[in-house]
C-alpha cells in the first residue's frame, strides 16, 4: 500500500509516479 495525502498526491501527479497496488 501506499500513504495517500494531499501533498504525496501532488508530487505523484507530477513526476506520473504510482502507488504500489493504486493507479
Amino acid at each position: 500500500t501506499c500513504y495517500i495525502s494531499t501533498f504525496a498526491l501532488e508530487v505523484h501527479r507530477m513526476l506520473g509516479l504510482q502507488c504500489h497496488g493504486q493507479k
